[in-house]
């Protein structure tokens, strides 16, 4: 389960002689391999102001496709949308009406 583990950072004090390390395989932990170049950190510089404005205009330019393309998947359910709202405002008043008409009076002295 562990085996990828060094056995080194497993219990330090135990294999704090470089000679143990030897037996185990592993390298002496104190010392940096000499086979292992230094690796430099890089410091990026700062954009600048048109990398900026490109990378602003890229990423608009994928938010607008986005929507574009959504706005046409959606686009034959909008007259649906539409004659929705307009029944639902044409016909409120009946609604009331009806409302007023069939509530069960016996229903709301129960409450």
């Amino acid at each position: 389960m562990f085996a990828h583990f060094p056995l080194a950072l497993a219990a330090p004090r135990l294999f704090s002689s470089p000679k143990i390390f030897r037996l185990l395989g592993q390298a002496d932990m104190t010392e940096e391999p000499s086979s292992t170049p230094r690796v430099e950190t890089v410091v990026k510089p700062d954009p600048t102001l048109d990398a900026k404005v490109i990378d602003i205009a890229i990423r608009l330019g994928v938010l607008g496709l986005f929507a574009y393309f959504s706005l046409q998947l959606v686009a034959p359910f909008f007259l649906f949308l539409v004659w929705a709202v307009v029944l639902t405002v044409a016909l409120y008043p009946v609604f009331d009406w009806l409302a007023a008409r069939l509530v069960d009076e016996r229903f709301l002295q129960q409450s």
